[in-house]
């Protein structure tokens, strides 16, 4: 659902251009072999419509070495609407720039509904799953366009 009736999420997304918006997407998580399905939520604030190499943080990280000094492109897939949407094996996704903010709220839930906290189901995620606190920030992630279930 987009903040505007009748109007596709994709439709709403390439109308966010560098706008704060809060999406919400919903996925199947990866567990180890022997265990039950889990499903992932979550909300974030986010900006659309960005150029990534026009990013301060990229280019601080560009000057200090983290980064290269040119962008290499896209690491899969292929712009279908620069710089909103890649397309890559038939499926389009969301390029997204998460806000710095405090507000994510993340929700895992088991195959009854019943919600679950991230301590409760860590031992069933793949080690691809599980959190990551290596002390980078993330300046975008890719979000499978059919798992979005609101952008406003």
């Amino acid at each position: 659902m987009s903040y505007l009736p009748n109007i596709s999420i994709e439709e709403t997304l390439i109308t966010r251009k560098g706008q704060f918006s809060k999406a919400a997407w919903s996925r199947d998580c990866k567990v180890k072999v022997g265990y039950p399905a889990l499903t992932k939520c979550t909300v974030m604030t986010v900006r659309a419509g960005i150029n990534y190499d026009n990013m301060k943080a990229v280019k601080e990280k560009r000057d200090n070495g983290e980064l290269p000094e040119t962008n290499a492109g896209l690491p899969w897939g292929t712009w279908a609407i620069f710089p909103y949407v890649i397309e890559h094996k038939g499926n389009r996704y969301a390029r997204l720039y998460p806000s710095k903010d405090i507000n994510t709220k993340i929700a895992y839930y088991d195959v009854n509904g019943a919600l679950k906290t991230y301590e409760e189901v860590e031992h069933m995620l793949t080690a691809s799953e599980k959190r990551k606190d290596d002390g980078r920030t993330i300046e975008c992630i890719t979000v499978k366009m059919n798992d979005i279930i609101e952008l406003y």
